[in-house]
Order: structure tokens, then C-alpha cells, then sequence
């Protein structure tokens, strides 16, 4: 994740998942003011972090339940599996700047020396 650098430079987690590509876009312009049905995934932002979320979410699919509960729950909706992958890396990629962000604060901290 040394891609990323400084995590407090993504303000919010919408922003890290619009850098590395997880972010939804409206797949249509023709829904009018309503909000859009359908989203893809952004093909721009860091490639090699949208690979690592990847790999993740299908590694995640095969062994841990939350994941396979996630992604059903998705399928339950009516969300195709491309959808529903696309839906499991934001979340993954949420979870990850929260991380960062967690690790960056510790980091930051002054340590409290013993007496």
C-alpha cells in the first residue's frame, strides 16, 4: 500500500475509492434528474491498488464468511456478480483508508516515556 503514501490526503473514503478505482459511476446519462440504477466501476484511478482489491475480494469469496454473505446479500438485490464485485472492492477499499487512517493517527502520536 506504499502506493497510496499519506492516507490523510483522502479527506473522505469516497475520495480514496475515486483514486483507486472502485469508486461507482453512473452507467447511463439518459435516467434524467432521478439518481442512477445502474453503476460500473471507474476505469480510471491506480490500477495496481484496483488489482489488489481485486485479488482480495475473490480471495475473501472463497473463505470468509462475511464476504460470501456480502456478496450473496448483493445477488439477493438483483445485482448481477460483476456488480456485486465491484460493490465488495468499495467496501474492501473503505476498510482499507479507515486502516490507513487508524495506522497514520498512532503513528503521529507522541509515545509517553515511563518515568
Amino acid at each position: 500500500m506504499c502506493e497510496v503514501g499519506d492516507p490523510t490526503r483522502f479527506d473522505r473514503e469516497s475520495k480514496f475509492a475515486r483514486w483507486c478505482g472502485t469508486g461507482a459511476v453512473a452507467l447511463s446519462s439518459g435516467e434524467g434528474a432521478a439518481n442512477p440504477v445502474k453503476h460500473r466501476l471507474d476505469f480510471r484511478g491506480n490500477r495496481r491498488i484496483n488489482s489488489v482489491l481485486h485479488v482480495a475480494s475473490v480471495t475473501q469469496q472463497r473463505s470468509q464468511p462475511q464476504a460470501i454473505a456480502y456478496l450473496a446479500k448483493k445477488a439477493t438485490e438483483g445485482k448481477t456478480r460483476r456488480e456485486a464485485r465491484r460493490a465488495h472492492k468499495r467496501q474492501l477499499a473503505n476498510r482499507v483508508i479507515r486502516r490507513m487512517w487508524r495506522d497514520e493517527q498512532t503513528r503521529n502520536q507522541p509515545f509517553a516515556l515511563a518515568a
